[in-house]
Order: structure tokens, then sequence, then C-alpha cells
């Protein structure tokens, strides 16, 4: 007679003891305390692993700034601006981080980032007023968004003339500033 997996049988283990098969059918997991246990104490499963784009479904999210940074893509050295989003709300992944990158690659693309800018509270218009340069502008922007809570839309489209597909996350309209957001006491969104 085989054994019923319906109603598993386990045992508790603690640190140090070896898992026994429970019945002769089982295998024996001897190794499994040398090989893996070692990990248990600092084992994590909400991991900051930072999801792309395309893991998220399309739709509108709540999204939440958790970070900002000018970076450069070690095979190319293009520089990019990357931004670690939580996920507060939408049709997948609520709570996880993902990762969206901004490509300093062109004029639509980096007039698209200021539009973005813009909506989310950073009055980008005044940098060509006062003459302060797009770059020293951006860095000084980044840690204002911090925090920054907004609606967002994720898109998939692909270029007609390459087949090349974009998995785009574009700001609709802020739901709290990075002081509103630092406030709990503040007006309430």
């Amino acid at each position: 007679m085989g054994l019923d997996y319906r109603k598993p049988k386990f045992s508790t283990i603690t640190k140090g003891e070896v898992l026994a098969p429970m019945s002769q059918d089982q295998p024996s997991y001897d190794w499994v305390d040398d090989l893996i246990n070692t990990f248990g104490e600092e084992f994590d499963p909400s991991s900051n692993r930072k999801l792309q784009p395309e893991s998220m479904t399309d739709g509108e999210y709540t999204l939440q700034v958790v970070d900002a940074q000018l970076d450069r893509i070690a095979s190319t050295g293009a520089a990019v601006l990357r931004w670690t989003l939580k996920v507060l709300d939408g049709p997948s992944c609520k709570d996880a981080l993902v990762e969206k990158v901004n490509f300093f690659a062109s004029q639509a693309g980096v007039n698209a980032l200021g539009a973005d800018l813009q909506l989310l509270g950073i009055n980008c218009r005044e940098w060509r007023e006062k003459n302060i340069p797009l770059g020293r502008g951006i860095v000084e922007a980044l840690p204002r968004l911090i925090g920054v809570v907004y609606v967002g839309r994720k898109r998939t489209s692909t270029n007609s003339t390459n087949g090349k597909v974009y998995h785009n996350i574009n700001v609709l309209s802020v739901k709290k500033t990075a002081a509103e957001a630092s406030n709990p006491e503040g007006t309430p969104f």
C-alpha cells in the first residue's frame, strides 16, 4: 500500500535536528541539515528582489517611490534613472518592489521623464527659466521623489517597425507628495 498524500505527517524540527523519514516509503533527507539549514537563521521570504515591469499586468496601479538613482548600464555606459516602486494597489504584484528604468537616449524619452516629474510635483519647467542645467535639476529632484505616492498606468506596447516590446509605467496623477507621505496626520487621500 502506498503513502496517503492527502494527510501528510510532518514532525517538528528544531535547529540541529535531522529530518527523519516518517515511513519506510519516504526517502531520507539527512543532507538537508548541512546544505540548506545553514540559511535558516537569516531566511526572509519577503526579500527585496525587484520585479521588472513585464511582471505586472497592464492597468492602473497605486505606486510609491521607494528610491530613485542615476546609474549607468554596465554593458553600454548609457545613463539611466532607476526607480524602485512599491506596488500599493493594482491588478497584480501587490506589495512587490518593481524597478522602472528611464533611459536618457532620446529627446522624446527625456521629455516624457520631465512630464512624469512635473506630475509628481517637481517643477521642471523652472529649470530652463532659471538656467538650471538638466542634469543638476534631475539630481536635486531625486531626493524629493522618495515617498511620493501616485497613480500610474502600466502599458505594454510593441514597436511596429522593429517588433520590440516595451513595458512602460507612466504617471497619471499624484496622490501624496513626499511631505504628505511622511506626515501621517496630514490630509487623508
